[in-house]
Parts: C-alpha cells; structure tokens; sequence
C-alpha cells in the first residue's frame, strides 16, 4: 500500500480529493466515499478530508484549516462508513 502525504491533500481539492468543513451529516461522507468507490472515470478512487475549512491567509492566497475529529466522531463516522 503506498503511503498518502496529507500536506499533498491539503495542497488543493481535486477530482480525487474532497474537503469536507462540517462533518455533522456523515450520510454525505457515505455518499462522497461511494462515489470514489465506484470510480467511473478509472481515477483510482479518491479521498475524504474531514473537518478541513477552506480560507484565505493573512496575504490573500488559498488556504486550508484543519480542524480534526475527536476520536469518538472519527470512529463514528468510520463506522457509518462501513
């Protein structure tokens, strides 16, 4: 299994990386990890960042905050997933 950098992740949202802000609805993660899944376009999948907000840095240019999960609601969402 090759190893995922999550600075590369953060770098910018992409046909094969989705920025979610709010995990609250984690029936939208299912529905974003079943589409990489199914993965029409023979991407190679893809993947879900969780809690990460998308803003502008003190000069303007893009910039990803990271919130994180706790763990209890990264488990719940993983197991949802399931």
């Amino acid at each position: 299994m090759a190893l995922v950098d999550p600075k590369e992740l953060s770098a910018r949202e992409s046909e094969r990386v989705e920025w979610k802000e709010n995990v609250a609805d984690c029936d939208d993660v299912v529905r974003t990890v079943v589409a990489f899944a199914n993965d029409i376009s023979n991407l190679g999948g893809g993947y879900v960042v969780c809690d990460a907000a998308e803003g502008k840095d003190e000069a303007g240019f893009r910039k990803i905050f990271l919130s994180g999960l706790t763990s209890a609601r990264f488990k719940e969402v993983e197991n949802r997933v399931r």
